[in-house]
Order: structure tokens, then sequence, then C-alpha cells
């Protein structure tokens, strides 16, 4: 994990800047072979940080990555499946490996991981599953938005709207149901305000996000 804190410290150093994307590589590099450097190959592979954008290294180091269940290896697997991204599929042949439905199996098991990419699985399985052209299954979504969302603006604010329309259409029939309903409708719209709120604190004064 330290591997992990020092690059990321890095990069939110670098401020874009090429020459401190590479330093930041660098040390990536130099570190001992074990799954948490497979997972960060394999996002500086994504995402061009310090190395040329290749897609397939990408691959193959988040593949390597997440035999060991190293979380940002997972998540990164899930994204390249949900996007086309794997290698068959980038290439047009037929499916050999992965496709978009995998994407969900790696979600769920960077969620459920100790790495800091958890919360971002968590969201992304939350928003998958309240939409009903995807994972078409809101009351599983709302599972994985609940564990996040005491800290996450976005995952409340889902909520929110979602409790607050089971209210608006009259969805409880009884009055425990109703009383609960209108709990939760109250409960997100005061966290989703109180992490809105620190958002915007922290994108004016970002050491808020330390204390």
């Amino acid at each position: 994990m330290q591997l992990s804190k020092e690059f990321y410290r890095l990069l939110d150093e670098s401020d874009g800047d090429p020459q401190a994307q590479k330093k930041a590589a660098e040390l990536v590099f130099c570190a001992p072979d074990d799954a948490e450097k497979n997972g960060l190959l394999g996002l500086m592979y994504h995402d061009g940080i310090g190395v040329e954008r290749n897609l397939d290294k990408a691959f193959e180091y988040a593949e390597k990555g997440a035999v060991e269940n190293e979380g940002v290896a997972l998540y990164l697997l899930g994204f390249m499946c949900e996007n086309g991204e794997t290698p068959d599929q980038f290439d047009g042949g037929p499916r050999q490996k992965y496709d978009h439905y995998d994407a969900e199996h790696f979600m769920e098991r960077c969620a459920s991981t100790s790495s800091s990419w958890a919360a971002d699985a968590n969201l992304w399985l939350g928003r998958y599953y309240m939409d009903m052209a995807r994972g078409g299954d809101p009351e599983y979504g709302v599972e994985f938005l609940e564990k996040i969302g005491e800290n996450s603006s976005e995952a409340a604010g889902i909520l929110y709207d979602y409790y607050r329309n089971l209210w608006e259409i009259g969805y409880a029939a009884v009055e425990e149901e109703k009383r609960e309903l209108a709990e939760n409708v109250r409960k997100w719209r005061e966290l989703a305000k109180k992490q809105w709120e620190r958002d915007a604190e922290a994108e004016a004064d970002p050491e808020i996000e330390d204390d």
C-alpha cells in the first residue's frame, strides 16, 4: 500500500506535468514485483501515466494483479470490460475471455477489497443496478450505495433521488413502511447536502481532505 500512496501523492503534485508523471512511473518500475505493482502498471499503461498508452499491456498487468485481488487491477479490468477495451474486443475478434458482461464480476470483487478503489467500485455497482437497462435491480444497487453514501455526495444524491421517487409514487403501503421511507428521504437528503458542502469546501481548500 505504501507504493500506491507515494505514487498517488506524486500524481497529485504533478498537476499533469509529463516529467513529474515519469517520476511517478519510475517509482513503480523500480518497486519489487507484486500485485500492487502490477495494478499500478496496468493503470499507468491504460491512462498513459509516464508511459505511452498501451491497452494490451494495461490488460496484461491488470489481469496479473487481479489474480491476487488487487483493488486497482480489479477496477481497471471491470472498466476495460465495460468499455470494450480488453484485447479480444478491442481488436474486433470473437469473445475469448472477457466482455462487458464480466465488468460486474470484477467490480464486485473490487468492492469487497480493502482498497481505496472499493468505494469507486461500489458506486459503479450502485449505478449499474439502478439502471433498468443494465443491472435492472435497484434494491440491490441500494446495498452498494449505502456502503459509501456517508462519504460520497454522488452516492448520497442517488439514494435521495431513489427514496424520494418511491415516496412520490406512493410506494409504501402501510404506516410503518411510510415512516421508514420518510426517514430514508430525510437521511439521504441531509447527507447529500453535507457531502456537497464538504466537496465545495475541499475544492476551495484541498487541505480539508486531510483533516
